[in-house]
């Protein structure tokens, strides 16, 4: 830590520690297991090249949970190296039974096998809108600006999505930890997408609490960009904190290197528990 910023530290004021943010969904809705930043298990589920740069809020299921799948970790390991043509041998996971588990049955559900754990959010497949969360609402965390605010008319990328800078009141400043280091910033932007429906466009005011859009539908773990009309596997938010301006869509340099987009990116569970309004005495 610099000089300078010990000595800001010194001089700021918290003056509200508690909650200030508002989340983007209820309380019905859980954080997808395995969901990290530069989490191993997703280098190696989008063939060691992709990051996941984000938390999937998924709705609690309310059925049993079941798993669908052979039980020998030794067969699935077998399937999996016979689809993917690869076993993860070089990961830290590799060795722990449990998270191996996860990843083998994350990989071979996208695969198309009929693997249901909703731990995982493996999700069966549904023609009811109303599985999974589909179409119900999410709101902006604080008052700010549309940055940028996309609705392709045709299933691309991460489909709808909204981009929104949140600028701290006049004379104060956000403070927040991450990765065990405190970080002072006067904006920081959130970022929705795989919506069904956006309620807000570019160039719009919003406020904290303010509803931007309908959840919809995603891809990669999910499966579920398909083209198949009416089919629903887990529908969910997929929903980012970033610490600097970037376009909505960054590109794929960026993504595929965890070097590059880290100190873009924060994770947004430490962000919500550690975010204050500081204010210079």
């Amino acid at each position: 830590m610099n000089l300078a910023l010990v000595i800001f530290i010194l001089v700021v004021r918290t003056v509200l520690s508690e909650s200030i943010l508002e989340f983007p969904v209820s309380k019905d809705y859980i954080v997808h297991s395995g969901e990290s930043f530069c989490d191993e298990m997703y280098y190696f589920s989008y063939g060691k090249g992709r990051n996941h740069t984000a938390i999937d809020l998924i709705k609690k299921w309310k059925k049993e949970h079941i798993v669908k799948s052979p039980k020998d970790i030794h067969q699935l390991k077998q399937i999996h190296e016979k689809v993917y043509s690869y076993l993860p041998t070089e990961s830290s996971f590799y060795n722990d039974d449990e998270k191996l588990f996860q990843f083998l049955k994350i990989n071979l559900y996208r695969a198309g096998y009929p693997i249901i754990d909703t731990n995982l959010g493996l999700y069966p497949k549904s023609t009811m809108e109303t599985d999974y969360g589909y179409g119900e609402t999410f709101v902006s965390v604080y008052d700010g600006f549309v940055e940028d605010e996309v609705r392709p008319n045709q299933v691309q990328g991460w489909g709808k999505a909204i981009l929104i800078s949140h600028n701290a009141p006049k004379g104060y400043t956000w403070s927040f930890t991450y990765k065990d280091k405190i970080f002072i910033a006067n904006t920081f932007w959130t970022q929705f997408s795989h919506n069904a429906e956006n309620f807000v466009k570019k160039g719009d005011k919003v406020s904290k609490g303010q509803k931007l859009g309908t959840i919809g539908d995603g891809n990669g773990i999910f499966n579920s960009v398909t083209g198949k009309k009416f089919l629903r596997e887990g529908a969910h938010l997929h929903f980012e904190v970033r610490i600097k301006k970037f376009p909505l869509f960054p590109p794929k340099e960026i993504l595929d290197s965890c070097e590059k987009w880290d100190g873009i990116y924060v994770d947004p569970l430490e962000f919500f528990r550690t975010i204050k309004l500081t204010q210079r005495e």
